[in-house]
């Protein structure tokens, strides 16, 4: 009998961007969709009526009262009891969370093969980040990122290496996304990245990453004109590290400030072949041909 795993998250994207994230998580071997639509009004929820596999909700305040939180609440707030709840709602199997900006990739077998062939007593299984970079110059491949050690980062970025620093050269999460065995009990929680008993220890889980040609792929970016619309969100809601704030609002204060921030956008997310080819030869190059990413190629265009 094939595993049963159900992939829950809150989105926010274009419809495209959707359905190619659904789309890409039914290749993986998801049988069960529970996404809530943060934006109770979002069209892209119509796009799934009848669809047998998938479970829609719309973040209305009576929605988020039945998660048992307040529609009021900062957003990752209500993002762990959506998962938390959607995790209490799933059938037997496994339980995977990510955002609709994520997509799990495997070399060689589904994610659900790859859950399916884990020893029993493995109750999670957290999948490392690979970023994607903008690489105007390739359009039939998408690029990605891994960690990088201090030396390469030095490299890489000619003036943001220090800032990069507590990511590991990275913009967004290190961490990754984990997959969980559900029916753990009811002290279990879904956060963001992990699950944890009671919010606080986190589950203990297999780590898997490029030894294991095992990603986590992350589209941290849709192009500059996007990045700068939540720029300042960003920096106000520790989106960005202090140094970084720090480099940012220097931009901002200049006489110049769009120029300045598009040297250090670009610098951050826009790489030619040279840095490209820095992280092939150290091992911190992931591709993968952007068709089979689907309609979401259009969404990430610098």
């Amino acid at each position: 009998m094939a595993v049963q795993l159900t992939l829950a998250a809150i989105l926010k994207e274009p419809a495209d961007s959707v359905l190619s994230f659904v789309d890409w998580h039914r290749g993986q071997g998801v049988t069960r969709f529970h996404l809530c639509f943060d934006d109770p009004s979002d069209p892209a929820a119509d796009l799934f009526l009848g669809a047998p596999d998938v479970v829609v909700e719309r973040g209305t305040s009576e929605f988020w009262s039945v998660c048992g939180i307040d529609a009021n609440k900062a957003f990752p707030m209500r993002q762990n009891h959506f998962l938390t709840y959607a995790y209490r709602a799933a059938p037997a199997g496994w339980f995977a969370a990510c955002d609709g900006d994520e997509f799990f990739h495997l070399d060689g077998r589904s994610l659900a093969e790859e859950l399916d062939a884990q020893e029993p007593e493995t109750v999670s299984v957290t999948f490392r980040t690979a970023e994607h970079v903008q690489t105007p110059h390739d359009p039939e491949q998408f690029h990605f990122r891994l960690p990088m050690p201090r030396w390469l980062r030095q490299s890489v970025y000619p003036t943001l290496s220090l800032v990069t620093r507590s990511r590991d050269g990275l913009a967004g999460h290190l961490v990754g996304k984990s997959c969980t065995r559900v029916g753990l009990g009811s002290r279990v929680r879904i956060r963001q990245h992990w699950a944890a008993v009671q919010g606080r220890t986190q589950v203990t889980s297999r780590v898997m990453g490029p030894a294991d040609g095992a990603h986590l792929l992350h589209f941290v970016d849709r192009g500059f004109d996007n990045w700068r619309s939540k720029l300042e969100w960003r920096m106000s809601s520790r989106g960005y590290g202090s140094r970084m704030n720090v480099l940012l609002e220097n931009a901002l204060a200049s006489e110049t400030p769009e120029e300045v921030l598009w040297t250090l956008y670009a610098e951050l997310h826009v790489f030619g072949p040279e840095r490209l080819a820095m992280l092939d030869r150290a091992g911190k190059l992931v591709s993968v041909p952007a068709g089979r990413f689907g309609t979401v190629a259009g969404a990430i265009a610098a």
